[in-house]
């Protein structure tokens, strides 16, 4: 990841902590800021924070519509596929990350991406099939790297995939072009 001293990063969907603390850790002179839309969320994450002797302001907002001004971080972090959030969301949170970046801002995503491997091809399609295609959608890497691009991400590529018993975990990043920073 590409994230220096100085810069400002946004973790979207943060309650859980997950990204949030490693990447404090691994990154001091960051200034890290959580965003999360549930209170007690938020209140579990300042804990961990606090236990973790990390200074990271927590903030209460939606992914979708963040509280923050435009051309505000350097970097933005998101896992949706630790929230299980639909792909509406994903489509509105993309968008809303490419306005919150600073130009020349980079945008990782984590998120479930296409089974590698025919085993994996075939243990998708039967839990597909045995709990029905609205409850485990396709895999949508190819259409979340054209919503990247449709946004104004350049270049939007996937720069690591992990293969895991679950499924393959793919890192999504798209850069914010330097350009004068208006909202799209």
């Amino acid at each position: 990841m590409k994230i220096g001293p100085g810069d400002r990063v946004l973790d979207l969907g943060c309650a859980d902590t997950t990204l949030l603390i490693p990447l404090a850790r691994r990154y001091p002179g960051v200034s890290f800021v959580g965003l999360s839309s549930d209170d007690r969320g938020l209140e579990a994450a300042r804990e961990c924070i606090d236990a973790a002797g990390l200074a990271v302001e927590l903030r209460r907002g939606l992914v979708v519509a963040p509280v923050f001004s435009p051309c505000t971080f350097q970097s933005i972090v998101w896992a949706p596929l630790l929230h299980g959030s639909p792909v509406r969301e994903k489509v509105l949170a993309i968008g809303a990350a490419y306005r919150l970046l600073k130009p020349g801002g980079t945008f990782y995503m984590i998120d479930w991406g296409a089974p590698q491997g025919l085993l994996a091809r075939a243990l998708f399609a039967a839990r597909r099939f045995a709990r029905g295609h609205t409850m485990t959608p396709p895999p949508i890497e190819r259409l979340m790297l054209a919503v990247m691009r449709s946004t104004g991400f350049k270049p939007a590529t996937i720069v690591h995939r992990h293969r895991t018993i679950w499924g393959t975990v793919c890192l999504f990043s798209g850069q914010r072009p330097y350009e004068t920073c208006v909202s799209r």
